[in-house]
């Protein structure tokens, strides 16, 4: 089985984290969400798509003050 990552990297509020959310809320609507640990926060963190049976991990945790 194939994998891969992709990894998003920028300077303190560059839009890495509001990209990441953009992705996976256009995502989330081709599949089914198994951990929606990004619905209370600003940061995705350990969100999980799975669409056509292929898993799509989501991690963000927001840039450190």
């Amino acid at each position: 089985m194939q994998k891969t990552i992709i990894a998003v990297w920028g300077t303190s509020d560059s839009g890495k984290t509001t990209s990441i959310r953009i992705a996976f809320e256009i995502l989330r609507n081709a599949g089914d969400c198994i951990d929606p640990g990004w619905s209370s926060r600003k940061e995705i963190r350990g969100a999980i798509l799975v669409i056509d049976g292929i898993k799509i991990g989501f991690a963000s945790p927001g840039d450190k003050p």
